[in-house]
């Protein structure tokens, strides 16, 4: 075997952490990279040479990008299934608020609407109940101060 002593990467090893270098190996007519790194001992130091094919660094390579691949695929399946349940839970909300304000306008009596998905919609629903709790006063009075006209009108007669 030869002498790997004046080879590229272990002479560039005693100047760098690592030293690296692709080759095509003769031995097992391959195309192998080699990586070194010496280590200070006395009295010599010791380089440990290690080599690894290049074909398999490229299917490792490939391998990591399949399973990096999927792995993203997986976070963003999660993360449209929560954002369409949270899509849906705000709908909902909405649909609560709407049907809540319809009624309002055909004059019905429902004065009280409650949220506790978020917030926002609790203090929305909030001001909605206080709000049509005020107009359903108002129309009480408006009633009674009508009803008072109108007796005041057959008085009058």
């Amino acid at each position: 075997m030869d002498n790997h002593k004046y080879r590229e990467e272990v002479v560039a090893s005693n100047t760098k952490e690592y030293a690296s270098k692709i080759r095509h190996s003769k031995t097992i007519d391959k195309d192998l990279l080699y990586v070194v790194k010496k280590f200070p001992a006395s009295p010599k130091p010791m380089y440990i040479r290690v080599s690894k094919e290049i074909k398999s660094i490229n299917q490792d390579i490939l391998l990591l990008g399949e399973q990096i691949l999927l792995i993203l695929a997986l976070f963003f399946a999660v993360i449209f299934f929560i954002t369409f349940k949270i899509s849906k839970s705000i709908e909902r909300e909405v649909d609560k608020i709407v049907i809540f304000l319809s009624s309002m306008t055909k004059k019905k009596k429902e004065t009280y609407i409650r949220s506790t998905l978020s917030v926002e919609f609790y203090n929305i629903t909030a001001l909605l109940t206080k709000v049509a709790q005020i107009l359903a006063k108002k129309e009480k009075q408006k009633s009674k101060f009508t009803q008072k006209l109108q007796s005041s009108n057959k008085q009058k007669r």
